[in-house]
């Protein structure tokens, strides 16, 4: 069913970011000052300032009261904030992503409704689709989730369907947007919770003969840079439904292995030796995602070519990190 778009006018109001010190999160706050809200950053890090200059509060998000106390009077909401890892962690511990982001997510999202929120955007993820090689449109959920990624998927979907009842039962408008893997510059690069994109950048910059590559690099992926990201979660704060979820993908999926053959052109190291290792986890083998919903509801265009994207990312990387 296609929906008229709601427009809610962002300019001078007070929109809280949770999860501002965060990747995504920073994004997000800078995208939502360029179209003059008033921004304020709420984390769970104890730093007092995103990598764009936005002050920021640190706050204990699993405590009701404390997310009541920070939600309090704000116009908006976003939930960027999130316990988040990689492959390897994930394989080692499934609940990694589970206790602390069901309890983070309950209390922003009860808390925004307690204190009259007009309008909250919930952040989910693509992992709450079946498997399967066709783009993947927001009717395409099923409960049937890639073994490794149930544990997350579910804690998603769980929020999701709370965000769900929030919009049918309540004054808060809820929304949901399902975005494909994010990457750019801010990005985790150098720990065990870097994601492949980041993994791959920060490796490749250091190799010097060889480059292992964790699964066998056929896996096929949807990803999208940070900001064209951020710009279509606030896209979705202006124009989305209550009740609705938003796909936000990148403009090509592309495989493991592409994306290694254009960092190692970004790295003028186009002969170092690759090694693949299937025996290590990877992720789910196709993902592709379709975002025509997003495109027609809310003016989502993502103008990032994977290409322009992954350069920038390393580009960022080499100057602010080696």
């Amino acid at each position: 069913m296609h929906y008229a778009p709601v427009v809610f006018d962002l300019s001078e109001k007070s929109v809280c970011v949770a999860g501002s010190t965060g990747f995504l999160g920073s994004w997000i706050a800078r995208e939502l000052l360029s179209e003059g809200a008033v921004v304020r950053g709420v984390s769970l890090s104890g730093r007092d300032r995103d990598p764009f200059g936005i002050e920021t509060v640190p706050v204990d998000l699993r405590d009701f009261e404390q997310a009541s106390e920070v939600v309090h009077g704000h116009d908006a909401l976003v939930i960027a904030a999130a316990v988040t890892s990689g492959a390897q962690v994930m394989a080692q511990n499934p609940l990694a992503h589970l206790l602390d982001n069901v309890l983070i997510n309950g209390a922003l999202i009860r808390a925004a409704t307690l204190q009259g929120v007009k309008r909250v955007v919930f952040i989910s993820s693509s992992t709450v689709y079946p498997v399967g090689d066709w783009a993947m449109s927001e009717d395409d959920f099923t409960g049937d989730y890639f073994a490794s990624y149930e544990v997350v998927a579910s804690m998603k979907r769980f929020a999701e369907e709370t965000c769900r009842h929030i919009g049918l039962h309540s004054e808060t408008e809820a929304i949901v947007v399902r975005p494909g893997n994010a990457y750019g510059p801010w990005d985790h690069f150098d720990s065990e919770n870097s994601h492949v994109i980041p993994a791959l950048v920060s490796r490749i910059a250091r190799a010097t003969s060889t480059l292992q590559v964790w699964g066998d690099g056929k896996d096929i992926k949807n990803f999208i840079y940070a900001r064209d990201l951020a710009r279509g979660i606030v896209q979705a704060l202006q124009n989305g439904e209550s009740g609705e979820i938003y796909n936000l993908g990148g403009p090509t999926e592309v495989s493991i292995r592409q994306i290694v053959d254009v960092l190692l052109d970004c790295a003028g190291k186009p002969d170092l030796h690759v090694e693949y290792d299937p025996s290590k986890p990877s992720m789910i083998p196709v993902r592709r995602i379709n975002s025509t919903k997003a495109a027609t509801d809310l003016g989502f265009v993502p103008t990032t070519s994977p290409e322009d994207g992954l350069r920038k990312t390393y580009e960022w990387y080499v100057k602010a990190k080696l």
